[in-house]
C-alpha cells in the first residue's frame, strides 16, 4: 500500500529546500520576464513559494526582487494584477518590517490615479 505524501510545507528540510529553490527560481524568473505571456505565472509561483516559506521573514532573493514588482509597467497589464496582488500579500504577511512601505504607498497612489 503506498504511503501518503505529506504537504510540501510539512516535509523535512523544507526550509533548506525553499532557500535553494528561491534563489534558483528568482534567477530563472528573470529570464522569463522577457516573455510577456509567462509573467503572470512567474508571479503566481513566486507568491506560492513565499507563502510556503517556513520562516516569518522574507529571504534576500525576494527582497532583491521587491522593488521591481512596484514598477508601474507591470501593473498596466490586467493579467498581471491578480498574481501581483497575491505576491504583495505574501510579502506583507511574511515581512512587513523588511519591505519599504513608502514605495508600496506610492504604487497605491499610482493605481488609484490610473483607474479614475
Amino acid at each position: 500500500m503506498p504511503q501518503c505524501i505529506p504537504p510540501l510545507n510539512e516535509c523535512y528540510g523544507m526550509k533548506l529546500l525553499s532557500s535553494i529553490y528561491v534563489s534558483y527560481y528568482v534567477t530563472v524568473a528573470e529570464t522569463l520576464f522577457d516573455v510577456a505571456e509567462f509573467i503572470p505565472y512567474v508571479f503566481q509561483v513566486l507568491a506560492l513559494m513565499l507563502e510556503m516559506h517556513a520562516d516569518n521573514a522574507v529571504s534576500p532573493p525576494y527582497l532583491a526582487l521587491f522593488p521591481h514588482l512596484l514598477q508601474p509597467i507591470l501593473w498596466s497589464r490586467d493579467g498581471n494584477i491578480p498574481p501581483l496582488v497575491r505576491l504583495l500579500e505574501a510579502y506583507i504577511s511574511r515581512g512587513v518590517r523588511q519591505i519599504d512601505t513608502d514605495k508600496l504607498v506610492s504604487l497605491y497612489y499610482y493605481l488609484i490615479a490610473s483607474h479614475c
